[in-house]
């Protein structure tokens, strides 16, 4: 069975933007605005400032956010389990095209 194949890489990019923005806006409608105390890697930080993010956002969907990003973590570490008996056709998960190594899946998933 073929499947559509995600980059671990891109997907990764893309949660941490929008960790960075929840956070970000979560702090900035709890506590007036104030960001003080919030430790973020500056990374990210750096390129949520660059892109002005208007900060008054609905986070009410956090937790909708937080369960499929651990569903899928689950299937990532799946892949990582299953990799030896997995045909490159079944495997969801790539990096920069090419198959997605235990090794390389274990340092996406620690990095999210």
């Amino acid at each position: 069975m073929n499947r559509i194949s995600v980059d671990v890489g891109h997907y990764c990019d893309a949660v941490e933007r929008l960790c960075g923005f929840l956070i970000l806006s979560y702090r900035s409608m709890t506590e007036f605005g104030i960001l003080h105390g919030i430790t973020l890697p500056r990374s990210w930080f750096i390129n949520l400032l660059h892109s002005s993010p208007p900060l008054e956002k609905n986070t009410s969907y956090i937790p909708h956010f937080v369960n499929d990003t651990i569903e899928l973590l689950r299937r990532i570490d799946s892949q990582r389990e299953h990799y030896g008996s997995l045909s490159v056709g079944d495997q969801q998960f790539k990096y920069n095209g090419s198959r997605l190594t235990p090794m390389c899946a274990s340092a996406y998933i620690t990095r999210m």
